[in-house]
């Protein structure tokens, strides 16, 4: 076959196989040495009075720092926390939990590993209260839990399956990670937090588990569930599907590392031992829902494409996802009727259309014909679209070829809200792109961000580049995993697990760093959102380090949101006070005095191994 023909048939392909692939790795993942040009630094902010929903959406301003009582339910921190003066929550007045407590252990104030700001000494700024009390060599309990004994907590990282075809085009792209770097990463930064968190005498291990099957597989993902619980006998596990989470979950492993798609309160409720990074399902859509009331019904369209739509008022169009091929997710159907009674009960809004698509990738060209041609015959003038990344390419290109040119709503899930998959969408559409993302302003040299720093604290002498594409993806698993232990305290079990994270004080809601707690109807870290919308002219370099034009931009120099508190005016588009990427705010500064910690050091309590 010619090598022109090779490429007009297969080229596209391959294109999107190495985009199916960033998946894994792209967020947020490292922008590299020599970084964005025309950047805008990021401003500061002030944090607000601390606000937890409650399952209705209704918001409690405190007035003060949150905290749980260590069953999710909110009380006004004690002691002496309160919001600091870069805006971010300090630790003394943090709550401990029960189990902590009955050992001697107190979190916060001015212990041998606190910072200033009352939380453990480490490089992230969003480090847990400091763990005090504990004496090296007391009696911790010794095998508390299943995978936990007097000297060692067994982890394991659950290891997806990768077409080796997406993983060679990655590989090609220069944008990947190798499964060997990635492993890598996992076991240097189990070093650098055994070193930097309190494990009360107990070195966290982590063992890779390749999957036995594709993550659609359900009898393949209960299947290597069982085997993680009854014979590696883990105590918790890093990453994996919803359903592999889902069967861990009930047979109480602690699993971190929720899917990149949202997830709803129903959910987490049914699976207690389930953690994550990014809010649920139901949050999305309040946020979402509360942004369109306050800033966009009753307004004319002014960001759309098409002129005529510039002078109407807005219709709202929804297209969401329903499952995968033949296999319908329930809990992604459940989370859209959350959104559209939120719409119609709080808000009066009501979609003039709204479409399901299940993902399939062979034939998302066809089924786009269909989503975009009913939005365009509703008079859909404002879309948002809620899925995975890769359906946007043809719908973009779809919408583009029936000249149909709405404004797109940024969901702000499952990486559309990045730089990189922002420029595989048309231009024509995407440059009318805006919305709400969880993602925080990054960094505008990777050797500032936290999981750099890490790696190499963890690693010392480590070249530049070995930390891999990554990183600042791969250590929000170990770093929320580590927390929760540290938090525990000395009597670990999934119950002490889930209790000391619940007593997390809200901290953070910077444009660098996310308002972060946990509370039992959303056990994922962040809580807060920030403005978006997409600059087509913009040079940069995007989040795996690629040139290109187009970027997706912070309004408000990145100032962010609790529910309840958006303002009534937008401020997309407007580059003269929007935020690309800084370098400030995200570290603080531990390893700033080139320390280093003994190498057979196996964590901050363990003393050195034999």
């Amino acid at each position: 076959m010619p090598l022109k023909e090779f490429g007009d048939r297969y080229g596209p392909t391959m294109a999107l196989l190495v985009v199916l692939a960033l998946l894994v790795v792209v967020m947020p993942g490292n922008v590299k040495q020599g970084q964005a040009v025309d950047d805008v630094s990021a401003t500061g902010g002030d944090l607000a009075p601390a606000e937890v929903a409650d399952d209705t959406g209704v918001t409690a301003d405190t007035g003060t720092t949150a905290a749980t009582d260590g069953t999710g339910a909110v009380t006004g921190s004690t002691g002496s926390g309160r919001i600091g003066s870069d805006g971010v929550s300090l630790a003394g007045g943090a709550r401990r939990s029960q189990a902590a407590a009955a050992k001697g252990i107190s979190f916060g104030g001015s212990g041998p590993q606190c910072r200033p700001d009352g939380r453990q000494k480490s490089i992230a700024i969003t480090a847990p209260a400091c763990a005090n009390g504990w004496v090296p060599g007391s009696d911790n309990g010794g095998a508390t839990a299943r995978g936990v004994t007097k000297d060692k907590i067994l982890v394991v990282r659950f290891v997806e399956q990768v077409d080796q075809a997406q993983q060679a085009a990655l590989a090609g792209a220069g944008a990947s990670d190798t499964e060997a770097t990635t492993s890598r990463m996992y076991q240097v930064l189990a070093k650098y937090y055994n070193q930097h968190y309190e494990t009360y005498g107990r070195e966290v291990v982590i063992q890779d588990y390749q999957a036995s099957g594709p993550s659609d597989n359900e009898e393949a993902m209960r299947s290597d569930a069982v085997r993680i619980a009854n014979e590696l006998k883990a105590f918790a596990v890093l990453n994996g599907p919803d359903v592999l989470a889902e069967e861990l979950s009930q047979r109480g492993v602690v699993q971190v590392g929720s899917p990149a798609s949202p997830l709803s309160k129903d959910f987490f409720a049914r699976n207690t031992n389930v953690y994550g990074v990014w809010p649920t399902a139901n949050e999305y859509y309040q946020h979402v829902a509360e942004y369109w009331a306050k800033k966009l019904v009753g307004k004319n369209a002014q960001w759309a494409g098409d002129a005529a739509y510039q002078n109407q008022p807005r219709k709202f169009g929804l297209i969401w996802r329903e499952g995968t091929k033949s296999r319908a997710i329930a809990d992604y159907r459940k989370s859209k009727e959350f959104f559209v009674r939120e719409l119609k009960e709080r808000y009066n809004i009501t979609l003039a259309a709204e479409a399901s698509y299940s993902y399939d990738l062979a034939r998302a060209g066809e089924v786009s014909t269909g989503l975009i041609t009913k939005m365009k015959s509703a008079g859909v003038t404002t879309l948002m679209f809620v899925g995975e990344s890769l359906t946007p390419i043809f719908l973009t290109k779809e919408a583009t070829r029936q000249a149909y040119f709405p404004e797109w709503f940024i969901f702000g899930a499952s990486l559309m809200d990045t730089t990189f998959f922002g420029r595989t969408y048309d231009p024509a559409q995407w440059s009318h792109a805006f919305g709400i993302s969880p993602i925080p302003v990054l960094w505008a040299n990777v050797e500032n961000s936290p999981g750099f720093r890490e790696y190499h604290h963890g690693k010392p002498g480590s070249p530049k580049g070995e930390e891999g594409v990554a990183i600042n993806t791969v250590v929000t698993r170990p770093r929320i995993f580590f927390s929760g232990i540290q938090l525990a305290g000395p009597n670990l079990t999934a119950a002490t697990f889930r209790q000391g994270l619940l007593s997390t004080t809200p901290f953070g809601g910077l444009p660098t760093v996310p308002k972060i707690y946990y509370t039992a109807a959303s056990p994922n870290a962040v809580k807060d959102f920030t403005e978006v919308w997409w600059d087509p002219n913009g040079v940069a370099r995007d989040e795996v380090g690629k040139d290109g034009r187009g970027r997706l931009m912070r309004s408000d120099g990145g100032k962010r949101y609790d529910l309840g508190r958006w303002l009534t005016s937008p401020s997309a588009f407007n580059a003269s006070t929007a935020a690309f990427t800084t370098d400030q705010g995200a570290t603080s500064g531990h390893d700033d005095d080139g320390h280093t910690h003994p190498a057979n050091q196996r964590c901050l309590s363990c003393g050195s191994a034999g």
